[in-house]
């Protein structure tokens, strides 16, 4: 089964200093998934005080980031 990546979760813990290792084992979240979140933020130049409002479940996987955001892109 697919499961929708938790890309506002992954920022956060990131934010809070957390490794991709440390979200990984205690969310369930693949390192390649985190990584991808990651990438996409970065390439975006976004971070967790630009998302921690946001609430658009479309946001959360990291192929939208940028379209959730397009003047940060």
């Amino acid at each position: 089964m697919v499961r929708k990546i938790k890309a506002k979760l992954v920022l956060q813990l990131r934010n809070q200093s957390l490794s991709r290792r440390a979200i990984e084992s205690a969310h369930k979240i693949s390192r390649h998934s985190i990584q991808a979140v990651l990438d996409a933020a970065e390439l975006a130049g976004l971070g967790w005080d630009d998302v921690a409002e946001m609430t658009s479940p479309r946001c959360r996987r990291p192929r939208y980031i940028r379209r959730c955001f397009p003047a940060a892109g």
